[in-house]
């Protein structure tokens, strides 16, 4: 069974992109569990749908404040960043985990 990956929104339709990352708030559960995956090929659901199926290529661990603002805006597209990941309780000190991701099926 392969791992899986959820979301609530398709932010700048990125889950349409061959690339797309994904910022989670930090945790070292999450981190391991990522790390235990590394290279592995995920279910990306949205809204407990599958939509595709995406390799996890990288995973950095960063404060929030040193993602660069065009990888922001890549990620949520429209949406102020800001506004979005303070739903999330991601604030700029906030340590996360950028994961970045390859499409390899629909």
């Amino acid at each position: 069974m392969k791992p899986k990956i959820k979301f609530i929104h398709n932010w700048n339709n990125k889950l349409n992109c061959k690339f797309f990352t994904t910022i989670r708030k930090f945790s070292k559960e999450k981190e391991e569990y990522y790390r235990k995956y590394y290279n592995t090929t995920f279910e990306v659901l949205l809204n407990d749908k599958k939509v595709c199926e995406a390799k996890l290529i990288n995973i950095d661990v960063v404060d929030f404040r040193d993602i660069p603002q065009q990888l922001l805006l890549l990620d949520v597209g429209q949406f102020n960043p800001q506004d979005v990941f303070i739903k999330f309780g991601i604030r700029n000190k906030t340590k996360v985990l950028l994961l970045t991701f390859m499409n390899v099926k629909k």
